[in-house]
């Protein structure tokens, strides 16, 4: 068999007697002999490019690779390296010397879904026939991992996704926060601080409890069942005796809910101690307000 490529040299030496139509056997000239040794030079060397990324490459989902070597046949345990041309958004095909698309599967076996191969990026491909169900394919060798990954502006967890064979940024639920380098979650706690039926009355120390861990409050909240017909409720948070609210939580005439307030509680200490003693003071009670609650934002 000609010996054009790389590809084509046989482990056994007895094989390999014609490189790109020099043949290698018998006695020959010394022109003879320097054609063969020219010839095998530059099987060679194409192969260095090629495996160098030197390869013209184009396409985005569907790549199309002319290689220095011009591969004859897709060999099992041909490898290929280029540049990337585009950034794949799904599956992705790889299609050599013309010699036929075929699916490019990741290290797992499973076809690429976007984001696996970075416009500009190095990659390295090796062909298995026994790929995509046995119709042939080019294992992914270095799918774009960590390095890869684009910065999502936000804050977001790195993850490995074992479907897809790859890194992903993972986005947080509305219950995840990361505070620093630490993932946390965030967590609720309502109390009561009246009934449901009798108007509420000015008066400090409505409730107290003792904090049952340490925790980081974040917001703070206050709803009504029924609501004040004038005058705006007005709450406070104290800690140990001190409060923890710079700008106390209000709830306006006619409305339900602190949320609709026009001016917002503003947290001044949100470190609460494990064990502290909290206390909920009712500074402004409003008329007719019943049925008052707070509602306690925080992390551990």
């Amino acid at each position: 068999m000609a010996i054009n490529t790389i590809a084509d040299l046989s482990v056994t030496p007895a094989n390999n007697i014609d490189y790109l139509g020099s043949n290698a056997t018998g006695a020959g000239n010394a022109a003879d002999i320097d054609a063969v040794r020219q010839n095998l030079g530059a099987i060679i060397a194409r192969a260095y490019a090629d495996m160098g990324g030197m390869a013209t490459v184009a396409g985005t989902n569907t790549i199309t690779v002319t290689s220095n070597s011009t591969y004859q046949t897709l060999e099992n345990g041909l490898m290929i390296a280029i540049v990337a041309a585009n950034s794949n958004t799904g599956a992705t095909t790889l299609n050599l010397d013309a010699l036929g698309a075929k699916s490019v599967r990741l290290p797992s076996g499973g076809p690429l879904v976007g984001g696996e191969i970075v416009q500009g990026g190095w990659y390295q491909f090796r062909y298995d026939s026994s790929l995509n169900a046995a119709a042939g394919g080019w294992s992914l060798l270095n799918p774009a991992g960590i390095a890869n990954l684009t910065d999502p502006n936000a804050d977001r967890v790195l993850f490995w996704d074992d479907s897809a064979g790859r890194y992903a940024w993972l986005a947080l639920a509305a219950a995840l926060e990361i505070s620093g380098t630490t993932l946390r979650v965030l967590e609720t706690f309502t109390v009561a601080i009246s009934d449901e039926s009798t108007a509420i009355t000015t008066g400090t120390a409505k409730v107290t409890f003792r904090m049952p861990f340490a925790a980081t409050l974040t917001a703070v909240r206050a709803s009504l069942s029924t609501a004040s017909s004038s005058g705006i409720p007005t709450f406070d948070i104290n800690e140990g005796g001190t409060t923890v609210l710079s700008t106390k939580l209000t709830v306006d005439a006619n409305e339900k809910t602190s949320t609709t307030a026009a001016t917002a509680a503003v947290i001044s200490d949100s470190a609460l101690a494990d064990d502290a003693e909290i206390t909920i003071d009712v500074d402004v009670a409003g008329t007719g307000a019943k049925g008052a609650k707070i509602t306690f934002y925080w992390y551990r």
